[in-house]
């Protein structure tokens, strides 16, 4: 069992995570377009952030755009449990894609609520994704759960450690 002394800095990164994450994509924000930007922005972010910290020389990497990086962190990943988070955002970047492309996507609610679903299904997320009409809260939180394993998904603590189990332990001491 984790002490409090190895709680409390752990629950101090995780505040500051959700802080970032929430100044970026604020949950009041009912833009379904500008939701979808930013929060494959800051999946991006952390897709750039793990492939140049396996480089040796990551500032040799330039002009690549998501989808480069994206084939790159799949190759430096051994372990195929991460697969998900990889197809988790290969489906963002499409939804960005395809609003970004086009003036009024027709299909974007039903390829919102796979996003969704897929997250959900694969992190463990509680989501209630029961209507078809796009629900941005639940977008929004599959977006940070898909941002929290990329950010976390390949260190020790990531793989041992649940946040769930991190609060609860806080609980009890």
């Amino acid at each position: 069992m984790l002490s409090q002394d190895d709680i409390a800095p752990l629950q101090e990164a995780i505040i500051r995570e959700l802080t970032y994450f929430c100044t970026h994509l604020p949950f009041k924000d009912k833009d379904d377009v500008t939701v979808v930007l930013k929060g494959q922005l800051l999946v991006e972010e952390q897709l750039v952030a793990y492939v140049k910290g396996r480089l040796a020389r990551p500032e040799k990497i330039q002009r690549f755009m998501f989808d480069r990086y994206l084939c790159l962190a799949e190759a430096l990943t051994p372990d195929s449990h991460y697969n998900w988070i990889f197809e988790a955002c290969r489906k963002l970047n499409g939804i960005r894609n395809h609003m970004s492309h086009q003036l009024s996507p027709a299909d974007i609610d039903k390829l919102i609520k796979e996003f969704t679903a897929y997250v959900k299904k694969h992190a463990g997320v509680m989501l209630d994704s029961t209507s078809f009409k796009c629900n941005l809260a639940d977008f929004r939180t599959a977006v940070l759960a898909l941002y929290a394993s990329l950010r976390n998904f390949d260190r020790p603590i990531g793989r041992s450690i649940r946040i769930k189990t991190l609060l609860e332990g806080a609980k009890g001491a």
